[in-house]
């Protein structure tokens, strides 16, 4: 499985909730694809370091804030629990030279511009002489119809020509001119930059509706230029979290007060926000509804321990739930678990005893829920398949 999500723009200093939807929904598809033995192609911690912030900054120091700024934002991205997957830096040298590899081939085909010194992505030449329309109805979208009709719209919005190239000292040059004060432009960097894997389309893109003409609507124009495919296969643009969330991650993981549980509750209000292209309200609120449901789950465990033993390990999973997590649904996912959960809760509480039915059903749950909420899973089979209370 190949997985796309734009790069973390380092000069920043900052992530929110927000950021970490992206991020967390990566996180899901990869972890569901090596469960079941699959290989991830993903790039994550990704660092967009180039561009105009760091323009002017000596050699010498250069190495040492780019380090500085990785090691504050590693520490912050922590907070959700993600897995780690190949790292990328956009100002390494293979980056560069495979910004360049591409760059050089739109150029030749006349899909890249030079005019009064500074080079354009001759977008209008690239949806005539490609099949760019033809591609993007071929793509599933999470959302729906509206991301497809508002990238649609985007080709004609844009003035024809995006600029591909800016005057800056800390990016990747344009080949055969090293002395231009002009580089590449870093958008341009990490739009290629899965081909650093292979050239094999990508099967998931996520991203923000804040970044969506970056870091979706140019890597669609750049393959369609360089292949005359699909960037991505599954594409999911999702709206931002708003309130509460807007804090830095840090401060907004310093409410929670979960013990071992705070980066399942991060992730839970993290993943809040991907269900619609509109930003999302994500604030205390979530934090207790996150902690009722992972808390209820691991009573739950205890008390089919309690009633049944110690289990077999459960093999098979819920169907509904596979296909909602599979379908790019993590929010519809974790409602359906909720529902799950507070309603076989109700019944144990009515009868004093789990169900051998239900929890069947939570085992088979809690198969797929496990990319969702790692940590929380990891602890349900402690108890009822080791019997550690």
């Amino acid at each position: 499985m190949k997985i796309y999500s734009p790069a973390l723009i380092t000069a920043k200093g900052k992530v929110t909730v927000g950021h970490g939807a992206n991020l967390v929904w990566c996180d899901i598809l990869g972890r569901e694809e090596r469960r079941i033995g699959g290989h991830v192609e993903y790039f994550f911690p990704a660092w967009n370091h180039q561009g105009k912030s760091l323009d002017g900054i000596s050699k010498e120091d250069l190495e040492s804030m780019i380090n500085a700024s990785e090691e504050n934002l590693k520490k912050k991205l922590g907070i959700f629990g993600i897995d780690q997957y190949e790292e990328y830096r956009d100002s390494d040298s293979k980056s560069r030279e495979n910004a360049q590899k591409y760059f050089t081939i739109l150029k030749e085909r006349g899909f890249i511009k030079h005019e009064d010194g500074q080079y354009f992505l001759d977008i209008e030449k690239i949806t005539k002489e490609t099949n760019f329309f033809k591609i993007l109805e071929g793509i599933r979208f999470a959302q729906g119809n509206q991301i497809r009709k508002r990238l649609h719209n985007l080709s004609f919005t844009l003035n024809r020509m995006y600029p591909i190239s800016k005057p800056r000292e800390f990016a990747t040059e344009i080949p055969l001119e090293n002395r231009s004060y002009q580089k590449i432009n870093p958008i341009f960097d990490l739009a290629v930059s899965p081909l650093l894997f292979s050239e094999r389309t990508v099967d998931y893109s996520i991203d923000g509706s804040r970044t969506m003409l970056h870091g979706t609507f140019i890597p669609l124009v750049i393959w369609s230029g360089l292949f005359n495919r699909s960037f991505s296969k599954n594409i999911s643009i999702h709206g931002y979290a708003l309130g509460d969330s807007e804090m830095d991650a840090n401060k907004f993981y310093g409410r929670i007060d979960a013990g071992m549980l705070n980066s399942d509750i991060m992730r839970y209000c993290a993943i809040r926000c991907t269900e619609s292209f509109e930003d999302k309200e994500v604030n205390l609120e979530n934090i207790l509804g996150a902690k009722k449901l992972l808390y209820r789950a691991l009573n739950l465990s205890k008390h089919i321990l309690k009633h049944h033993g110690i289990q077999r390990r459960e093999l098979s999973e819920e169907e509904e739930l596979k296909d909602l997590v599979n379908g790019m649904n993590p929010s519809k996912a974790i409602r359906h678990f909720e529902s799950e959960i507070f309603g076989t809760s109700r019944k144990t509480h009515h009868k004093g005893v789990v169900g051998r039915r239900e929890a069947i059903i939570f085992l088979k749950s809690i198969n797929v829920i496990s990319s969702i909420f790692p940590i929380t899973v990891r602890r349900i089979e402690e108890i009822v398949y080791n019997g550690k209370l």
